[in-house]
């Protein structure tokens, strides 16, 4: 993935502010990777037989007629992206609520291109956050993700 410039400390999040945007070609291996941190793979672990994300066999089978990207993994992304975006951000600190929707469905050898605009800032109970709004579109330009997310701004 590209590593976007971060935003300079003493500027602060205005609205309007788009984030750099991000490309992200799914790899079979990301996927199985995190499906297996999601759903680990032991005998008395459930969840991981007919899923579409880790169960290759149920995938084939499926609408989708293979392996698609957990909704988790399209988040996970998108706060990583604000975590590069946002000065002196530590990882997984950024993030304090997220809504998304996931209209359409990632498949391996996908180009995800995530989008995100600063919609603006408010102060929370211990600290100030940035409200922000992301979409992601394949190549074909079909949207995979939307919604917003809240994250924590680092102190000025």
């Amino acid at each position: 993935m590209n590593r976007p410039k971060p935003l300079a400390a003493e500027a602060g999040p205005r609205a309007g502010d788009v984030l750099p945007v991000r490309r992200w070609t799914v790899g079979k291996d990301d996927l199985l990777r995190f499906a297996d941190f999601l759903y680990p793979a032991r005998p008395d672990n459930p969840q991981r037989l007919g899923n579409p994300h880790p169960d290759e066999e149920y995938a084939r089978k499926h609408l989708y007629g293979g392996l698609i990207v957990d909704g988790n993994q399209t988040v996970a992304l998108i706060c990583e992206m604000v975590e590069d975006w946002l000065p002196g951000v530590e990882a997984g600190a950024a993030a304090t609520e997220a809504d998304f929707s996931f209209p359409n469905p990632c498949c391996i050898g996908d180009v995800i291109e995530f989008h995100g605009e600063v919609m603006g800032t408010r102060a929370g109970a211990a600290q100030r956050l940035v409200d922000l709004k992301f979409e992601a579109r394949n190549q074909h330009g079909k949207l995979v993700a939307v919604g917003t997310l809240g994250a924590v701004l680092p102190p000025a």
